[in-house]
Formats: C-alpha cells, sequence, structure tokens
C-alpha cells in the first residue's frame, strides 16, 4: 500500500535518481564531443539518449516527482536538445504526461528565449 510506495518512491529519489542524471550526463558528453561524433558510441549513447528522454515522463508521472525532484531532470533535457534545437523545436519534441513537467518545462523553454 502507502508504505510500500512511499518506499519506493523514497529509493528512487535518493538512490536511482542521482545516478539517472549522472547517467544523462556521461551520455552528454559522448554525443557533444566533437572527437567521437562519427564513432558507433556516439550514435549509440544518442539513441539511448533519446529513448531514455521519452521514457522519462512516463516515470516521472508513475513516481508523482515533486517540481523539485523532476527539475534537474527536465533541466538535463533541455540543455542536452538546446545544443541542437531552439525553443520552439524542442517544445515540439517533448510530452511530458503531467501539467506540473509541461510548466517545468515551458519555464525552462521560456529562460532559453530570453
Amino acid at each position: 500500500g502507502k508504505h510500500a510506495r512511499d518506499f519506493i518512491h523514497v529509493r528512487v529519489v535518493k538512490e536511482i535518481m542521482p545516478n539517472l542524471v549522472k547517467f544523462f550526463q556521461t551520455l552528454e558528453l559522448v554525443v557533444k564531443d566533437k572527437d567521437m561524433a562519427r564513432t558507433l558510441s556516439a550514435r549509440e549513447s544518442k539513441r539511448i539518449l533519446e529513448k531514455m528522454i521519452n521514457g522519462l515522463w512516463d516515470l516521472l508521472a508513475l513516481l508523482d516527482l515533486s517540481p523539485i525532484e523532476s527539475d534537474q531532470l527536465i533541466q538535463i533535457i533541455v540543455a542536452n536538445l538546446s545544443g541542437t534545437l531552439n525553443a520552439p523545436e524542442i517544445r515540439c519534441k517533448l510530452e511530458p504526461r503531467r501539467s506540473l513537467d509541461c510548466n517545468i518545462l515551458d519555464l525552462k523553454l521560456g529562460a532559453l528565449k530570453a
């Protein structure tokens, strides 16, 4: 019941999310590295990153993360995509499931335009 859900939520936020953020950042470094741009590693990293971004919205909705908890992941997604896309293109590409995540995304994209 509630205790199991709370336990899983706490474990995910404290143990899994920091590692997930590090993994996102590592993939981002590989994708943006000019020396590795044409390697299989870079192509696979980009493919994994895109799949993770799409699945992230479901994870955020499933865990019902707070704005503070989901903000860092959304920032990484925006930072990753802002290197190749402008704010309207990023918005078209991303489809958050929750209105909360949609609002955070819109704030991040608004900051890009400014």
